[in-house]
C-alpha cells in the first residue's frame, strides 16, 4: 500500500493530459491494490480537455484518488497564476464537462479530491443543460479551486457550475465568480446556479461566490441552491441563497443570509480587493465585515486551509468568512492593537503607556 504520485504536464512529465493519467489508473503495472493515486499537474501550459474520473481505478483496487496542482504550480487566489484547466471543445450532451462518476455505495464516499486548480474560460452554445463540474453518483471533495468565466449561450437551458442531482459533494475554500447565461430576453425555463446540490448533507464551507448572472427574462440566478453552508460569502447574484440552503455565519449582498449569525445586504466593494470583471481579486480587504466573523470548523477534510493554503488552525486564527483568511489583515490588527496606549496626567506631565507594557 503506497501513495503513487504521477506528474501531468507537457514538459517531460509522466502524462501530457489529465485524461491520459485517469485512463491509466487501472494499470496493474503502475498501481497495486490498496494504493492511493495522486496526479500532480504542472503549469507547463493550459490543459484544454474534458475528463471523467470513474470506477475503473477503484475496481482495480485503489483506495482514493487525488488530482491537484504541484506545490510549485498552485494559483495564488487570482486567475492565471497557476495550473489552469479549460475546455474549448463542443459540449453536445448534458453530462458534466468534468465528471466524477464512481459508485460510492460500492467503493465508499469521499474518495476523490480535486484541489488547488483553476477551472475557467469555457463557453457553451449548444441547446443543452451544462453541469460544469458534475459530482455524478458519489461524494467529491473540491478544495481551494478557482472556477470562473463559464458561459451558457442557450437562454432556455441550465448552467450548474458545481454539484449533482442526488449527491452530497463537499466544497471547501473555493472561489466561483463571473459565470452566467449570456443571452438577453428569451425563455424563462433555464436556471443559473453556482452550487447546485440536492442534498442537505452537502457541505459548502468557506467559499466565496461573486457575480453569478442570468441575463434572460427569468433573471433566475442562484449562488447556493441547497446544502449545509458555513462561513460563505455570496454577492452580486439574483438570489444569493435559496431557502433550502442551511446557511450560518455567512454573508449575502441581498437579504437571503438571514440566520442570526450571518450578515445581509453587504456591498462587495467593501469586502474584496477587486471586483472589476476580468481583474477580480476576491481576497478580503482590510476593514471587511467578514473578518473574524466566521465559525471555527475544525480540521476535518482540510477545511482549515484557505484559498492560499494558509492554515487557520495551525496559526490559531480567528476564522474569517469566505475562502480567504486575511492573514495580512490580522497582522495589521495586531500591530494596531500594539499601538493602542493609555494616557493620564500626573501634575503637568502626561504619561503614556502602551497596552503591551502590561
Amino acid at each position: 500500500m503506497a501513495t503513487v504520485t504521477k506528474s501531468i504536464g507537457t514538459t517531460g512529465r509522466d502524462y501530457s493530459t489529465i485524461t491520459a493519467w485517469e485512463a491509466d489508473l487501472s494499470n496493474g503495472a503502475v498501481y497495486n491494490s490498496g494504493d492511493s493515486a495522486v496526479g500532480e499537474c504542472y503549469n507547463d501550459s493550459t490543459f484544454d480537455e474534458s475528463f471523467e474520473i470513474d470506477d475503473t481505478g477503484f475496481a482495480a483496487g485503489l483506495t482514493d484518488i487525488t488530482l491537484r496542482a504541484h506545490s510549485s504550480a498552485k494559483h495564488d487566489g487570482t486567475p492565471d497564476s497557476g495550473v489552469k484547466v479549460t475546455y474549448t471543445g463542443s459540449i453536445s450532451n448534458e453530462v458534466g464537462v468534468y465528471r466524477i462518476t464512481y459508485d460510492q455505495v460500492t467503493y465508499g464516499s469521499d474518495k476523490v479530491v480535486i484541489e488547488d486548480i483553476e477551472f475557467a474560460d469555457t463557453s457553451n452554445s449548444a441547446s443543452v443543460n451544462v453541469h460544469f463540474i458534475d459530482a455524478g453518483s458519489q461524494k467529491l471533495i473540491i478544495r481551494r479551486c478557482l472556477i470562473h468565466s463559464i458561459r451558457q449561450g442557450s437562454a432556455s437551458k441550465n448552467l450548474y457550475i458545481f454539484g449533482g442531482d442526488t449527491t452530497a459533494p463537499k466544497a471547501y475554500n473555493c472561489m466561483i465568480f463571473n459565470c452566467g447565461k449570456t443571452p438577453t430576453g428569451g425563455s424563462t425555463s433555464g436556471r443559473m446556479q453556482a452550487f447546485y446540490v440536492a442534498s442537505s448533507n452537502s457541505q459548502i464551507y468557506n467559499c466565496t461566490i461573486h457575480n453569478i448572472f442570468d441575463n434572460t427574462a427569468a433573471a433566475e440566478a442562484y449562488g447556493i441552491f441547497d446544502g449545509t453552508v458555513r462561513n460563505c460569502i455570496v454577492t452580486n447574484v439574483d438570489s444569493c441563497y435559496r431557502s433550502g440552503a442551511n446557511e450560518q455565519y455567512s454573508i449575502s449582498s441581498d437579504t437571503t443570509a438571514d440566520h442570526s449569525t450571518s450578515l445581509a445586504n453587504r456591498d462587495p466593494l467593501t469586502l474584496f480587493v477587486s471586483t472589476i470583471q476580468g481583474s477580480e481579486d476576491l481576497h478580503l480587504k482590510s476593514g471587511a465585515s467578514a473578518l473574524r466573523r466566521g465559525n471555527d470548523l475544525g480540521t476535518s477534510g482540510g477545511v482549515e486551509k484557505d484559498i492560499d493554503g494558509y492554515d487557520r488552525d495551525a496559526n490559531n486564527s480567528y476564522w474569517d468568512m469566505g475562502a480567504d483568511q486575511c492573514h495580512a489583515c490580522q497582522i495589521q490588527q495586531n500591530q494596531s492593537n500594539q499601538r493602542l496606549s493609555l494616557g493620564f496626567t500626573v501634575g503637568q506631565e502626561v504619561r503614556r503607556f502602551n497596552l503591551t507594557d502590561f
